[in-house]
């Protein structure tokens, strides 16, 4: 049975307007591929523009708000992208009722980042702890509306949600090549400070668009907290070792070490995530059309086909990948960024395995087990707080990357004997929502 037939037999169980998954993979992979290219560009373009020590206050800017504003979002995002893929009649309702939880949360999480940048940032200047407070009061608000734009993929709308995925990438473009010819604007802290402003050009558009496509009831319901929740917190708190897991080397280093070595592995991070858009692009479809599928035996097999297919492309690319870092990452990002190239390295070769982890991913959360997903990334965390602690102090900014390197192992590990026996289940949905 192809994925093709799969496509056809879920459509007709399916009560909104989708296209076929193979169509909506395609777009949302050209639209990767666009975004990728331009994540590289502006990775080049900010490295070129603010040299090691701007772009490692960047970074610490960015860091750990970018963690607390995922927290405080509570998962919902995902959480209504799973019930509004599985009820669709009452999409409205799970939007608006995921409005107050997240609303709470973000007051909650605002207050504890403000009181809390000082240590967070405590190796950065004074300068650069007032514009991680400035960031943080304009991301939880834009995190929070994340699930309006979320929302259009469980609607069907997959060329507004493409589409409009791409334009903070362009905003960001433009904005870097314009500090580059006003040169005041070439300065981390300004930067960070224009930098929330570009999601707008996401989150309006969307909230009309949903405004447009949801039909009532779309009021809050207080009945709706408990299953948002069900679904939200663990996935919230996969968020939290996932990010710490993409993250923490970073936040480590911004403690702990200056900012000339926080730009270069910053640097080599945002090279060896460049192909990651293209199975992330995989696993955002796969997510809401394995949740609006009601056949476990092909809810199976769909995410058997699609992570075979993915493990093949994921090597081949990743070979390629090794195989020109070295020429082109120095020639990309500048000379002064040469000495990343071995930590570049490495970080390609734990990206491979981060690719492979957002496919089983999105595969398990579209089955309902958000749970699984939380537990293998715990592991992961615990790995890499362990070999952080132990690699940093010998080894600098390659035991950094080594630690992400097994650590992304442990969780694909822990991803894959989930999914073995998720897919086992009779019906692992119909489990999931009983309990």
């Amino acid at each position: 049975m192809t994925i093709a037939t799969l496509a056809r037999a879920a459509r007709r169980r399916i009560q909104m307007p989708l296209d076929s998954f193979s169509g909506r993979v395609s777009i949302t992979f050209v639209t990767m591929m666009v975004t990728s290219g331009l994540g590289a560009v502006t990775g080049v373009l900010a490295a070129k523009l603010l040299g090691p020590q701007g772009r490692g206050e960047l970074a610490a800017i960015q860091s750990w708000v970018l963690l607390l504003a995922s927290l405080s979002t509570l998962g919902m995002a995902e959480a209504v992208v799973y019930w509004g893929s599985r009820l669709p009649q009452k999409i409205g309702s799970y939007l608006a009722s995921s409005y107050v939880l997240v609303g709470l949360s973000a007051l909650g999480f605002v207050g504890l980042g403000w009181l809390a940048m000082p240590l967070l940032l405590k190796a950065q200047s004074p300068s650069v702890v007032a514009a991680g407070r400035f960031f943080l009061l304009m991301m939880v608000p834009i995190f929070g509306s994340f699930a309006t734009y979320e929302t259009l993929r469980p609607l069907g709308a997959w060329h507004a949600w493409n589409l409009l995925r791409i334009l903070p990438n362009i905003l960001w473009l433009v904005l870097l090549l314009v500090a580059f010819v006003v040169r005041p604007l070439a300065d981390s802290i300004i930067l960070s400070r224009l930098f929330p402003a570009i999601f707008l050009a996401q989150i309006i558009p969307a909230l009309l668009i949903v405004k447009r496509r949801v039909s009532r009831p779309y009021g809050i319901d207080l009945q709706l907290f408990r299953p948002l929740l069900k679904f939200g917190v663990p996935t919230v708190f996969t968020v939290l070792p996932r990010s710490l897991n993409l993250r923490l080397d970073q936040m480590v280093m911004a403690a702990f070490l200056p900012s000339y070595s926080l730009g270069l592995y910053a640097a080599a991070a945002a090279w060896s995530l460049a192909l990651s858009p293209i199975f992330a692009a995989v696993s955002q479809v796969l997510f809401p059309y394995i949740s609006a599928m009601h056949d476990a035996g092909q809810q199976g097999i769909l995410l058997g086909r699609v992570f075979r297919l993915t493990v093949l492309v994921d090597i081949l690319l990743t070979l390629m990948f090794l195989a020109v870092t070295p020429v082109v990452f120095p020639l990309l990002m500048g000379t002064a960024f040469r000495p990343a190239i071995p930590v570049a390295q490495v970080l390609v070769a734990a990206s491979a395995f981060n690719s492979l982890n957002l496919i089983l991913t999105g595969g398990l959360n579209g089955l309902g087990k958000p749970r699984n997903v939380m537990v293998s990334e715990v592991s992961g965390l615990a790995v890499t707080i362990s070999l952080l602690m132990l690699l940093i102090p010998r080894l600098g900014i390659m035991g950094a990357a080594i630690a992400s390197l097994v650590s992304y192992l442990v969780v694909f590990l822990g991803l894959s004997v989930s999914s073995k026996r998720a897919t086992a289940s009779p019906n692992p949905v119909a489990d999931y929502e009983q309990r």
